[in-house]
């Protein structure tokens, strides 16, 4: 390699300029995988009010998980909520995890987790059980590939060209 650019300087990698300065102050890790047993990625974070609310992967032997992970944003131990089982084989978790997840939203009690292979699944920020919705409550598909909430109602883009309209009080898409 440096035989390579020592040979063809016009090949190196373009380095910033050392005076450019960055659009924030600092930066602060507020969570590491590491710090949460059995998470092995992390995607889909959201903020709101006082805490990060962000989508974690897990596998087990046979089945893989997401789980709703809560960071609060002025310092404290994050919260592991529920989890939910999802279509993605164990051994393609980590590289997957991103892309599966298409959005995460929160509003009022629940976060909302878009996926492109299970619809949405609703967590309760209070620890109650997870709730699905999907084909079986009357989405046209599972294939989530954009969310988000507006007064109480979830918007999704689903695959197939759908614009969906979701009541999730009610389990009911319109």
């Amino acid at each position: 390699r440096d035989q390579l650019l020592n040979a063809h300087p016009e090949l190196a990698p373009k380095t910033a300029p050392a005076d450019k300065t960055v659009p924030w102050e600092r930066v602060e890790t507020i969570l590491e995988t590491s710090a949460l047993p059995g998470v092995q990625a992390i995607t889909g974070a959201t903020v709101f009010k006082d805490h990060v609310y962000a989508v974690g992967g897990r596998a087990d032997d046979a089945d893989t998980w997401i789980q709703l992970i809560r960071v609060p944003l002025h310092g404290g131990a994050a919260e592991l909520l529920g989890k939910a089982k999802i279509d993605v084989p164990v051994n393609a978790l980590q590289a997957r995890l991103a892309r599966t997840v298409s959005a995460c939203c929160v509003e009022a009690g629940h976060a909302y987790v878009g996926t492109e292979t299970d619809g949405i699944f609703c967590f309760d920020l209070g620890g109650g059980p997870v709730r699905r919705i999907g084909t079986d409550q009357g989405l046209p598909s599972n294939a989530v590939t954009a969310m988000d909430l507006l007064a109480g109602k979830l918007y999704a883009c689903l695959e197939g060209g759908y614009l969906v309209m979701v009541d999730p009080e009610a389990g009911r898409c319109d």
